[in-house]
């Protein structure tokens, strides 16, 4: 609501009429493309595609079983619902868009009991539009918009009278003119919202269209007489609701997600509440998934896992420093092998290192490492991190894992540890859970961070603790050395950890005043202090120089100020 309060009151001084609308609101957008004869065009185009390459389209056809090993699907039991013909589809890759309720139903009683459960208790809202056809609107544009017949410029108008039980309205005409037949008349689509059985569900065609019309009489937005045409479209299961048994998802995620050839997408496909536009991408994501032959489907959960849009999308990025508008994306002149090629030997003496590694190490003593605890460095680096949790807490090279995107970084790392679980890569499948995962110094290296934080709390066991640090204040020349994208304001870091499932046990600002004013004496001459210090061998003046700093550094304890994060949270 505030976001929309101060989207109004800007937009009295200044209007975004670009098409990209990069700095506005994703639900407050008010210019975008849209297809000439509606999204059914899409595919359509689609379809021809599909036809024109030799692919198969069989519609009125219905899913009714799924054959499947436990780690394969092997075959697709469909039926004809104009003949009455069922037939076994041997499958190679199976995409999914059916409710997961649906899906789960259909693969039988070779499921687990508790994956059945979770489906079972999945809730659903459905949805019923009421499209009327009439010559004209008794409420006019007030407004300087010009549209064609003078119509209200509005695509859709939530309706909230308390009298009626309409919840949205939509002008097709102003979509597409082209979506109407003849301009002078307009299309109304009249939105219901209710539950499959219920008293509105269960009126017939012409029932639901006389009520629709009366409520819009009720509104005084038509004339009875004025009505031309209507039709009725029923669609059940519209709306995958987050309550039911949807806190306990993730067991049927995890479920669905141990078959190589089976990719759930879309809206019901994956029970989440996503726009058209991200539907979309999770069905590219799959496409591009299975012609590479990556199993994993990682990134297709990660596609709008940035609050699922829920018209409402709060993330860090919003609460940045305005050094981030001085970017966009990655860093294009940072290469992660090339930097850890030159900094290899002189990285670990750094005294900001040393410090986080300490917080790290502290962090772990308080909550303390079991006797088959397992801990996870993502961005792990060239393993220093991990070397010392070992050398600290006596682990076995099992007990702990790692994953970065520097081949070169994993390669040094897997020289120090003979762990199966270090992987060169983003979003890595692990073979267990994890007690302890540390982030240290990844998230402010893409603005896809949201991304990484989801990872980490799926592949956290219960319980488990996220040690986090990473970067605030300006973004100096320093940072972008090392491949900065974008700095964070700790609150709101917190708020995004807290809303995706975290307790905050600790968040502290470090780093005032040394580490402060070493970052901005660094970018006066930061080129000489690059050449010096941050590359090249480790030699006694390094050394003198680090050690000073690092003793330095420690009084950056007693103030909780300073442009270094320290955070851990508990996955609830």
């Amino acid at each position: 609501m505030a976001r929309a309060i101060k989207h109004a009151v800007k937009g009295l001084f200044r209007r975004d009429i670009s098409i990209g609308q990069k700095e506005v609101e994703t639900s407050l957008i008010s210019r975008f493309l849209y297809p000439k004869y509606g999204p059914g065009q899409l595919w359509q185009r689609l379809a021809e595609a599909i036809q024109s390459g030799g692919g198969e389209i069989q519609c009125l056809h219905k899913v009714i079983g799924i054959e499947h090993d436990g780690k394969r699907i092997l075959s697709v039991k469909v039926k004809n619902e104009q003949t009455s013909e069922i037939t076994d589809v041997p499958a190679d890759y199976v995409f999914s868009t059916m409710p997961v309720k649906d899906l789960i139903e259909a693969m039988g009683q070779n499921v687990p009991s508790q994956v059945k459960d979770v489906a079972a208790g999945l809730c659903y809202r459905d949805f019923i539009t009421v499209g009327l056809l009439v010559k004209k609107l008794k409420i006019r544009n007030d407004t300087s918009v010009k549209t064609v017949n003078d119509i209200v410029p509005d695509n859709w108008i939530y309706v909230q009278e308390r009298d009626v039980k309409v919840g949205r309205l939509q002008i097709f005409n102003n979509w597409s003119p082209y979506m109407v037949a003849d301009e002078k008349t307009v299309w109304l689509g009249i939105e219901y919202f209710c539950n499959e059985g219920d008293e509105l569900w269960n009126l017939t065609d012409e029932e639901m269209k006389d009520f629709a019309v009366s409520e819009l009489v009720k509104l005084n937005i038509v004339e009875r007489s004025d009505v031309l045409d209507g039709t009725v479209v029923r669609m059940k299961k519209t709306y995958p609701a987050y309550f039911g048994s949807f806190d306990r998802f993730d067991i049927v995620k995890n479920y669905v997600d141990g078959f190589a050839n089976l990719f759930l997408i879309g809206r019901n496909g994956m029970h989440r509440y996503n726009n058209q536009d991200h539907s979309m991408l999770s069905a590219m994501a799959a496409a591009e998934n299975a012609a590479k032959g990556v199993t994993t489907k990682d990134n297709i959960w990660q596609v709008n896992v940035e609050e699922e849009y829920h018209e409402m999308k709060l993330t860090g990025i919003e609460h940045l420093t305005d050094a981030y508008a001085q970017q966009s994306g990655e860093n294009p002149d940072y290469n992660p092998d090339v930097y850890w090629t030159d900094t290899g030997v002189a990285y670990p003496y750094y005294p900001t290192v040393r410090h986080r590694k300490r917080f790290i190490i502290d962090e772990l003593k308080r909550y303390g490492i079991g006797a088959d605890s397992f801990v996870f460095d993502y961005g792990c680096g060239e393993g220093g991190v991990l070397g010392e949790v070992k050398s600290v807490f006596g682990l076995a090279d099992e007990q702990l894992g790692g994953c970065d995107i520097s081949g070169k970084a994993v390669e040094i790392a897997r020289q120090k540890l003979a762990s199966p679980e270090l992987y060169a890569e983003v979003f890595p499948k692990l073979g267990r859970k994890c007690d302890y995962i540390i982030c240290s110094e990844v998230i402010e290296h893409t603005k896809d961070y949201f991304y990484i934080l989801r990872w980490i709390k799926n592949n956290l066991a219960d319980g488990g603790r996220l040690i986090l640090t990473t970067q605030a204040g300006k973004i100096h020349a320093s940072d972008k050395y090392t491949g900065h994208t974008q700095h964070f304001e700790i609150e709101h870091l917190d708020a995004v950890l807290k809303h995706m499932g975290f307790e905050i046990e600790k968040s502290r600002l470090w780093g005032f005043p040394f580490f402060a004013l070493q970052k901005y004496l660094t970018n006066l001459r930061f080129e000489k202090v690059r050449q010096n210090y941050l590359e090249g061998e480790l030699s006694l003046r390094k050394r003198f120089v680090f050690e000073t700093a690092y003793v330095l550094f420690y009084l950056h304890d007693l103030i909780k100020l300073g442009p270094q994060i320290y955070i851990t949270a508990k996955k609830k």
